[in-house]
């Protein structure tokens, strides 16, 4: 499918844009190469974005069949706080000073991102489940090529790629890494002893109470445990982050207003 500058002939337009309220600006004179806008009628326009519409599949549409993230729907509410004009209304290339609010959001929210999961920085440049993993797949590499590190009791290691030289003894520190579907995560003993997380310290990691614990376990196998340990959301979590990010909303707010 061809981009919106790749439509149109020369010098054609369309007037759909209200009269201009705010005065004109003259573009520096520096400038020699002309702007880059598309040259189409208004129906060719209108046919280009409800074409690019219809090749879009979202949750409103059906399944969303991605394995890479855990959260196949969205709520609501994020999505408001997504569609929240201080962040849909940026531009990549406006003064940084006038993004303040929204880099402050982004710093606060990765700062207690990083306290929470024991990381010393978190970026969100990834724009995609696929994209994340890549992203992670590359520290990982980074961060484990030199060998196998130390563990100490009560730490966490990965168990999944014991014998590979590049995968291999990826340590926690007084933290547990991010659960799968298949328990591959050990746990370091006192005595030097590493054994396997059983389903229910899996469970307890993800939030669950220990009477939801109980009732999954009168149910389910070891497997499906596991497996729905590594498929869930830790809860928790997401309520702080979420709390923090309705304060730092408000307080963006309160701003504006001021």
């Amino acid at each position: 499918m061809k981009l919106i500058f790749e439509l149109g002939t020369e010098g054609r337009g369309l007037s759909l844009m209200p009269a201009c309220d705010v005065p004109e600006y003259t573009l520096p004179e520096e400038r020699t190469a002309p702007l880059r806008l598309p040259h189409v009628s208004e129906n060719e326009l209108t046919r280009h974005y409800t074409a690019l519409c219809k090749r879009i599949h979202g949750v409103n549409d059906g399944f969303y069949p991605l394995g890479s993230c855990t959260m196949k729907y969205n709520p609501k509410i994020d999505e408001d706080m997504a569609a929240l004009p201080d962040f849909t209304q940026l531009h990549p290339l406006q003064p940084i000073e006038t993004a303040q609010g929204a880099l402050e959001a982004l710093h606060t929210l990765g700062s207690e991102l990083g306290e929470v999961f024991g990381m010393d920085a978190v970026t969100f440049q990834p724009a995609a489940g696929a994209h994340g993993e890549f992203t992670g797949v590359l520290l990982i590499k980074e961060a484990t090529k030199k060998g196998y590190k130390e563990a100490n009791p009560g730490d966490s290691v990965d168990l999944g790629f014991s014998g590979s030289n590049t995968r291999r003894g990826r340590v926690g520190q007084d933290i547990a890494h991010t659960l799968e579907t298949s328990c591959i995560q050990g746990i370091v003993e006192r005595g030097g002893r590493i054994r396997r997380l059983m389903p229910r310290e899996c469970l307890r990691l993800q939030g669950f109470d220990e009477w939801q614990i109980d009732r999954i376990l009168a149910i389910q196998s070891d497997a499906q445990a596991y497996k729905q340990a590594g498929n869930s959301v830790t809860a928790n979590v997401i309520e702080v982050i979420g709390r923090r990010i309705r304060e730092v909303d408000a307080e963006l707010k309160a701003g504006a207003a001021a």
